[in-house]
């Protein structure tokens, strides 16, 4: 997010506009010098209120966090303003411009990034300060919103676990910095394609942003997120050469020309309305969109267009002048840059250290500090370094620290966190850590048999021991070949679908017809059973009332039946069948609910829950699961039972006999585990050793 430029006077701000003046060659209009704008100010502020509210207190102000698009126009009106001004008037220069981005954003995200390693050291477990690290290093060379895009995923961990993820929007604004002023500077001689350049753009960044169907693409890519900055320097544009672009849409009238923005303040009605507008286009946004909605996608308009109207609308609009330009907004506005950097490690640090997000108490609290935070890095850190003399060196120090602590985040990823410091409890923070492994892995010849295990993440799991069982020779590559097919959430049921999981129902058409391949010998299905026929919201596609399985015993039967007619015609098509059962699942197998909470955490002896019973265990799977045993094995096929290896008469344990927990997750077996003890799923592959 963070508007990183300001549009304070000269004399008070580095970076401010290099304005238009008498000398400036003479298709810059004169009248369009800018001046301090508070209402800018006061803009940036209630953004990043809006962003700061969403954090604290989501489920008040649900789409607060588009305040990060109204900071992009923001930004790219401002830098696109100083970077038009400076070039018509000769004194654009490259090295200058980039010694100012440094001196105004490197200072506050140091201070952070220092403050957050120091404060990671001392709170977080090796596998959280790991992470921790990796998002230093990432928002040290702002490219935070690439590491943040690659990590989405079905395991991807909770975002209040990331302390730095606000940094994202921060990564956008300094990439924007570095393609903008260079294509800028090829066109601008050339006004017609100066604009030219700036609509194509918009446009194609804009369609892309609509197109793209990956999530993730369409939060963090620069790709999709530029637009919203070129809107700002379109703004730009029009309010430098106005007479250029009145010429280029000759045929506009002039209420027309108003209304995008050019000439705005001289018809104060026109101001107004489009100040009225904008801010009922921001603040409906702010109150309406969630995160159940595709973003930005088409509804980033609403707080694009907010913001490009009231910029638009000029100082002298009644909602610029008044309520825009009240001082105490516009104080936030200056110190929105720190504000932001500080609220969200503040929040952060508070839930991983509770182990839940905050209470509204505590919440404000957080955000009462950061706001003081804020004031304080303004004050002692900012400014003295972004103002006065030795520009340069200032900015060459602040470039050489910032290689350092992007170097000091690097180093603590690689080097696992420091498992050192929090001794007693690394045995959780290393079974957090050992996760399921790639979602498809195909081992051995093409040519050769083939064994295909299909499923959702409970047959993922079982990845490390067939790696295990290549590696002592059981498996021999050369004779066989080894097929997962999985994907997480989805069962291996003919017909079945999910509208939550839209990716299963073509998974399972892909994988199924595999399963009748000439070379196919063995063949493995699993499933999380229980909690998709019970808990999910699984349907089949040839009932049309699309009946949830979990609403319907008939419809659970309907597909237990699908699953147990596969199963028959894969045996007497001569295949060897196994259908794996779930194995135990409980809350209290998580690592993260064993790991001590509050401030001591790191220090604290971990306190192992209380073991759940068999009988409970049983009871929780046995109507789904029972139903599926009797079908297979009527089907001809052979039922492997997890449950009956990894519990004993009494009891599902949550600690091997070794000392270590057995689970990842609340169901997940860890994977050194599953290398080393899931001796169960061996039958599937009946082989002779390889010959040494």
């Amino acid at each position: 997010m963070t508007l990183t430029e300001s549009n304070q006077p000269p004399v008070i701000a580095l970076g401010a506009p290099i304005l238009a003046t008498s000398g400036s060659v003479g298709r810059v209009k004169a009248g369009s010098q800018l001046d301090y704008r508070p209402d800018i100010d006061g803009l940036r502020a209630i953004a990043v209120l809006a962003v700061v509210g969403f954090h604290a207190f989501p489920a008040w102000i649900r789409g607060g966090y588009v305040g990060v698009d109204v900071f992009f126009v923001i930004s790219g009106y401002l830098i696109s303003t100083i970077l038009l001004t400076g070039m018509e008037r000769g004194s654009f220069s490259f090295r200058q411009f980039y010694i100012r981005r440094i001196r105004r954003i490197f200072p506050a995200l140091l201070f952070v990034l220092l403050c957050s390693l120091v404060a990671g050291w001392l709170l977080l477990f090796s596998h959280e300060y790991r992470a921790l690290g990796k998002y230093v290093a990432g928002s040290a060379a702002f490219v935070s919103n690439f590491v943040l895009w690659n990590e989405s995923g079905y395991f991807d961990k909770a975002a209040a676990a990331k302390p730095l993820l606000h940094i994202w929007s921060l990564g956008i604004e300094e990439q924007f910095y570095i393609v903008w002023p260079l294509l800028l500077f090829l066109t601008w001689k050339r006004k017609a394609a100066t604009l030219t350049l700036l609509l194509l753009l918009l446009t194609f960044s804009f369609t892309f942003n609509v197109i793209s169907i990956d999530p993730a693409a369409d939060f963090y890519s620069p790709a999709t997120r530029f637009w919203e900055l070129m809107a700002g320097a379109v703004l730009a544009y029009l309010s430098l050469y106005q007479n250029d672009f009145a010429r280029f849409f000759c045929k506009l009238s002039s209420p027309r020309l108003q209304a995008i923005g050019i000439r705005a303040a001289s018809n104060p009605m026109t101001s107004h309305v489009m100040a009225s507008v904008g801010l009922l286009l921001i603040v409906t946004t702010f109150l309406t969109i969630d995160e159940t909605r595709k973003f930005p996608g088409w509804w980033a308009l609403m707080p694009v267009v907010g913001a490009f109207l009231l910029i638009a609308s000029g100082p002298r609009a009644w909602i610029n002048n008044k309520l825009l330009a009240f001082p105490g907004l516009v104080v936030v506005g200056l110190i929105s840059y720190p504000l932001y950097l500080w609220h969200w490690p503040l929040l952060s640090f508070i839930s991983i250290v509770d182990g839940h997000a905050p209470s509204p108490g505590l919440a404000t609290f957080a955000i009462l500090l950061s706001f003081a935070l804020a004031w304080l890095t303004y004050l002692l850190v900012e400014k003295p370094l972004r103002f006065g003399k030795s520009a340069a060196l200032k900015a060459v120090v602040l470039l050489v620290m910032m290689a350092t602590i992007g170097s000091a985040g690097y180093f603590t990823y690689v080097e696992g966190g420091f498992p050192l410091r929090n001794q007693y409890a690394e045995d959780i923070v290393a079974a957090a850590q050992d996760r399921l492994e790639d979602s498809e892995l195909t081992l051995g010849n093409p040519r050769a048999e083939e064994t295909i295990l299909v499923g959702d993440s409970t047959m993922q799991q079982y990845i490390p021991r067939v790696r295990q069982l290549v590696d002592k020779g059981v498996i021999d590559l050369d004779r066989n070949r080894i097929v997962f097919e999985t994907l997480g959430g989805c069962p291996p049921i003919p017909d079945i679908a999910r509208d939550q999981n839209p990716a299963c129902a073509p998974m399972i058409d892909k994988v199924l017809p595999m399963l009748d391949g000439e070379m196919v010998k063995a063949v493995a299905l699993a499933a999380w059973w229980t909690t998709e026929f019970t808990i999910a919201e699984y349907y089949l596609r040839s009932d049309p009332s699309k009946v949830l399985l979990r609403d319907s015993e008939a419809a659970q039967d309907r597909a237990i039946s699908n699953l147990a007619e596969l199963v028959a015609h894969l045996v007497a098509a001569g295949k060897r069948v196994f259908v794996l059962l779930e194995t135990p699942s409980s809350d209290v197998y998580d690592p993260i609910t064993i790991m001590p909470t509050g401030w001591h955490r790191l220090l604290s002896r971990p306190i192992i829950p209380k073991t759940p019973t068999r009988a409970n265990m049983e009871k929780f799977v046995g109507r789904v699961s029972d139903k599926i045993e009797r079908a297979t094995e009527a089907a001809g096929g052979r039922v492997i039972r997890p449950m009956d290896y990894l519990c004993d008469t009494d009891v599902c344990p949550i600690v091997g006999n070794d000392g270590r927990l057995i689970y990842f997750d609340y169901g997940h077996l860890r994977g050194s585990f599953v290398r080393d003890h899931a001796a169960y799923i061996d039958q599937i592959f009946q082989f002779e050793p390889a010959r040494r």
